[in-house]
């Protein structure tokens, strides 16, 4: 556990304030007797996006209640959600993994989940935006095919380059907010710190890493001299 409050420049009471009333609000959510209310999972992913700046591990729970409701109510955002814990557990993996050719954001899902778990995907998009962050597909594609190829520890000294475009363009919103300096800091609006599209590729990106011999600690070794804020989503991605 990490407490990155200060070097995201957000006050770290104010984290704690808005995590409390997202997650109780949530959870009032979630008790609505229709069982239809999907701001609920909404509600659960903000309380994350918060909480894994100062305790990683509760913001696992968070993530994990926000899979929840949107298996549910069969939301492929479940996966990003569920990578994000560290446990796939969307009920429409197995649906949407026979339906490969479909919408640019279901591909996008698909990218992430199955190589999150060490599978491969034939994908038909390439420059669509996808996701919340609306960057294009091959950004995303392009940064794992090339972590794919990096194996062992003698050539992970590459990753951070490898890694740097696309954490770079993921970035790109909070460099915008973050010009606003008192806004920021008490997160005041409709902000989010860090993306959960964010985390999730880069605990899928992690998990190539780890799968090709290089391990979360030689990882934050190498990112250790990294000071590009880009970067900072990576260092948060190997406390969960």
């Amino acid at each position: 556990m990490a407490d990155f409050s200060s070097l995201m420049g957000i006050d770290s009471t104010t984290l704690r304030t808005l995590i409390m009333a997202y997650s109780a609000y949530a959870a009032y959510l979630e008790a609505d007797e229709t069982g239809e209310n999907q701001q609920a999972a909404t509600a659960y992913l903000y309380a994350a996006a918060y909480e894994v700046l100062l305790d990683q591990e509760k913001a696992k729970v968070w993530f994990a209640k926000a899979a929840a409701c949107y298996t549910r109510h069969n939301n492929p955002y479940g996966v990003i959600a569920s990578i994000c814990h560290k446990s796939i557990n969307y009920l429409g993996y197995i649906d949407y993994l026979e339906r490969r050719n479909t919408t640019p954001d279901m591909q996008f899902y698909q990218l992430l989940n199955l190589t999150f778990i060490g599978e491969n995907i034939k994908t038909a998009i390439r420059q669509e935006p996808v996701g919340r962050l609306q960057i294009p597909f091959q950004w995303y594609a392009d940064a794992i095919n090339a972590t794919k190829n990096i194996t062992g520890a003698q050539q992970a000294a590459q990753l951070p380059a490898v890694w740097y475009p696309l954490l770079s363009r993921m970035n790109e919103p909070v460099m915008q907010l973050r010009q606003d300096t008192l806004r920021w800091r008490q997160q005041q609006g409709t902000v989010i710190p860090i993306a959960p599209d964010t985390i999730a590729t880069c605990l899928t990106l992690l998990s190539i890493a780890a799968r090709n011999g290089i391990s979360g600690a030689h990882i934050s070794s190498l990112l250790a001299t990294q000071t590009d804020f880009a970067f900072l989503p990576v260092k948060i991605a190997l406390q969960i």
